[in-house]
């Protein structure tokens, strides 16, 4: 017998060992769910969309039920709740955060949060995203004061950093924040303010409130949005809202005063204003109930989470084209193991004594075994690789 043809036959007799194994039954198994009219298009419209799954058990795919009633792993109740509220202006839905499935593009992302596996819905899917969101517990509800400040003052942008949250949308978001209850009381603890100093400096306090509350207001919304973003996170205290109040009313109050008093004795001002601030904290909030003013705060927030969420979200038919996460909503998804498809490769390939370059994109591979007809054609695009 000539080595050519010993070689063949050897091939053969390894082929056939590997179209009777266990690998290539769980492959069979896979590809049977790629050939489904949808799964195709699926594959051939849109980009492989990854998640990270705990306690999966060794084998290379299966078919799972998106959950009804998701509860949340990092985010608390009450944030999740929350988020559930924002979203439930797309498709008619209230439960979008508990009734969806966390997928991203990135398979690097999925792995930090368990096994990676490549997801494909079996029937129509929905995709909800925000190009300025990319994690709303992290991005959100971690920092959720900054994250506040960065969208009041426009320096948020997309995740690709390629665009900035557009001024026509701050400005509706400015509107939620001075057409609310918790606009009216900081404006009522400025104008207390501006008269308490008023009578200690003995000034008409008439005669400044107004060029100082024009002065204040110029940025106020944004600082109150980001007292109600604390208070929202249980991290707001009386103090914290008088200081917002004292900073501000304290820089512009003494501009006026030094135009009344010039030039200014630094140490005569600071003598006379030493005790006005805990002071003025003490009676404000006689007047003012904290309690009232907090609930007015989160009334506050939820309204502007709400806002932002329709402005900054949006719902399409298609994997969207974004770094950050994205929810998914269908009935079923395949979901196949990254790198048991790697170690299957790796070991069809050891049998034939090759090298397997997994050069191939797994969307390219998943796109090619879901046009094949027999195992054979399965078992040739697998050693080829």
């Amino acid at each position: 017998m000539k080595l050519k043809e010993f070689l063949c036959e050897s091939d053969e007799e390894l082929r056939k060992s590997i179209l009777e194994s266990d690998d290539m039954k769980e492959l069979s198994e896979m590809v049977e769910h790629l050939r489904q009219p949808s799964t195709k298009k699926f594959l051939a419209d849109n980009d492989l969309i990854y998640r990270g799954m705990k306690d999966m058990p060794w084998v290379l795919s299966g078919v799972y039920t998106v959950w009804s009633n998701r509860t949340p792993k990092d985010s608390g109740e009450k944030w999740h709740n929350l988020y559930n509220k924002a979203l439930k202006s797309f498709d008619d839905n209230k439960e979008w955060r508990s009734n969806s499935l966390f997928v991203t593009r990135k398979r690097n992302i999925a792995g930090n949060y368990g096994s990676t596996m490549a997801i494909i819905p079996l029937d129509a899917p929905k995709f909800l995203y925000s190009e300025y969101v990319s994690d709303m517990f992290g991005d959100i509800e971690m920092q959720v004061d900054g994250f506040v400040d960065r969208v009041m003052s426009g320096s948020i942008v997309t995740t690709r950093g390629t665009n900035r949250f557009p001024q026509s949308e701050i400005k509706q978001l400015e509107k939620i924040v001075t057409d609310s209850k918790a606009w009216i009381d900081y404006q009522n603890a400025c104008k207390f303010y501006i008269e308490k100093m008023s009578d200690i400096a003995k000034i008409d306090h008439e005669k400044i409130v107004g060029k100082l509350m024009e002065k204040i207001n110029g940025d106020a919304a944004t600082r109150v949005g980001r007292l109600a973003a604390r208070a929202f996170s249980n991290r707001l205290d009386d103090y914290d809202y008088d200081e917002s109040i004292w900073r501000k009313c304290s820089s512009e109050f003494r501009d006026q005063y030094d135009q009344l008093y010039s030039p200014i004795d630094e140490y005569d001002f600071a003598k006379t204003f030493k005790d006005a601030q805990y002071d003025f904290q003490k009676q404000l909030f006689e007047q003012m109930h904290f309690d009232s003013i907090t609930d007015n705060l989160n009334r506050l927030f939820t309204d502007w989470i709400c806002e932002f969420a329709k402005r900054a979200y949006k719902l399409t038919n298609e994997v969207p084209k974004v770094d950050g996460e994205i929810m998914m909503r269908c009935n079923k998804y395949l979901a196949i193991s990254v790198y048991t498809f790697e170690d299957i490769v790796i070991r069809i390939n050891h049998v034939f004594k090759r090298d397997p370059e997994l050069s191939k994109g797994l969307d390219i591979i998943l796109r090619e075994l879901s046009e094949t007809k027999t195992d054979e054609e399965i078992l040739d695009i697998v050693s080829k690789m």
